[in-house]
């Protein structure tokens, strides 16, 4: 689930939606007939696998229609800009660098001793990301 979430990510134009719709219904008989599990059309799974993939504003509908029965309908939209997600090394560099940033800020109020060189860099380093 978790590749075919990143694929529709990949797939989708910035700015786009994805929709999915499920009928419950439909889904317990073809699970009841062993075609598929239950956890493979958990609402939950979708959440949990749609937002680490890159998109935002992951809603639930749950909907009803005297046709079809009880449905539901994922939506989802990817960001217009993601630039995080176009450079994943990048980003996980800068977010290693604010970690060790934050923790080193913390351990100096902490101690209010002076700073090592290399401390002194981790911070010249993030100062210089920022501009």
């Amino acid at each position: 689930m978790n590749e075919v979430c990143r694929e529709l990510w990949r797939v989708l134009r910035p700015g786009g939606t994805i929709v999915c719709e499920m009928q419950f219904e439909r889904l317990k008989r073809l699970s009841q007939w062993g075609l598929l599990e239950e956890s493979q059309w958990d609402p939950m799974r979708y959440m949990t696998c749609l937002e680490p993939a890159g998109v935002v504003n992951v809603k639930i509908e749950w909907k009803s229609d005297a046709k079809v029965g009880e449905y539901q309908l994922v939506k989802a939209r990817r960001p217009v800009e993601d630039k995080a997600f176009e450079n994943p090394d990048e980003t996980m560099r800068e977010l290693e660098m604010q970690i060790k940033k934050e923790v080193l800020i913390a351990e100096l109020l902490k101690t209010r001793r002076k700073l090592t060189k290399e401390e002194q860099d981790i911070l010249d380093e993030e100062i210089l990301m920022k501009k």
